[in-house]
């Protein structure tokens, strides 16, 4: 049952302006760390399935991506599905073995 369900609105709304709150500075940490839109975007949705799972996808103030290391002529499709592979196997890992139902 939901707060709202139980007539807990005051208790709902301040609920889910907190979330907000943490979903804007996740986002505005990604997009300070990521100067490729769709890399942030990547990321951004590869942390919320993390969470999903169970696992804390962390982004530190060092994080960087586009550091001046990657080669110039690598799509941004191709970094997208290096980057996106690279952090699903890292939470598989992380997450341990799926249960089955």
């Amino acid at each position: 049952m939901s707060l709202i369900e139980l007539g807990r609105v005051a208790e709902a709304v301040e609920f889910a302006t907190a979330e907000l709150e943490l979903a804007q500075a996740l986002t505005d940490r990604v997009v300070d760390a990521v100067g490729e839109p769709v890399l942030a975007a990547l990321l951004l949705g590869k942390a919320a399935q993390a969470n999903e799972r169970g696992v804390e996808l962390v982004l530190t103030e060092d994080s960087r991506i586009d550091d001046g290391r990657m080669p110039a002529a690598l799509p941004s499709r191709d970094l997208v599905t290096i980057l996106g592979n690279l952090i699903d196997n890292a939470v598989e890992a992380a997450a341990g073995p799926r249960r089955r139902a």
